[in-house]
């Protein structure tokens, strides 16, 4: 069998099979800030996707990689962003920053806002 049609089905019965959680190993709720950066730490346009900042120096998460995917979910809404920034913060602050634009895809279009219980799953 094709090694890719394997890999498909392997996700295809992952997503279908399985709650969304069983696909990431890490599942926590936090608090988490937004910003409005264009540009991010690899020169990537932050406003060409769905992005989240690592914050801590990006050592809040354990110095996730660069494009990791998170899923985000605040009041109901979900969206997959990817890793695109670090920035400031630590352990008593929001560990990880929403990118303005993800932030607009949970329902919420003021990036001054801080979000309290936002499940993150990476």
């Amino acid at each position: 069998m094709n090694f890719h049609f394997r890999f498909f089905c392997l996700f295809i019965f992952c997503v279908i099979s399985f709650s969304p959680s069983f696909c990431y190993s890490h599942s926590k709720k936090v608090l988490a800030s937004a910003f409005t950066d264009k540009i991010g730490y690899k020169d990537n346009d932050l406003y060409g996707g769905f992005y989240y900042a690592e914050l801590d120096n990006g050592k809040a998460l354990g110095d996730l990689a660069y494009m990791t995917p998170m899923k985000i979910t605040w009041k109901g809404r979900s969206v997959v962003a990817y890793k695109g920034d670090i920035g400031q913060g630590g352990s008593e602050h929001p560990i990880v920053d929403i990118h303005a634009k993800t932030l607009a895809a949970l329902g919420d279009n003021d990036p001054d806002n801080f979000l309290e219980e936002v499940l993150i799953e990476y």
